[in-house]
């Protein structure tokens, strides 16, 4: 079985974006495959009330 990332991002995030440029080697080198989901964490601040 081979091994997976699930890699979450805000798309608004320079966070995000700074690991977005580097996750792609990570996956790489752990030869695993690479699984975008895009979120907006604004969104999900909201619904839980923060």
């Amino acid at each position: 079985m081979k091994k997976q990332i699930d890699f979450y991002f805000d798309v608004v995030s320079p966070y995000s974006y700074v690991a977005s440029t580097l996750i792609e080697d990570v996956a790489q080198r752990c030869n695993a495959d690479l699984l975008w989901n895009p979120i907006l964490l604004g969104g999900i601040f909201k619904a839980v009330g923060t």
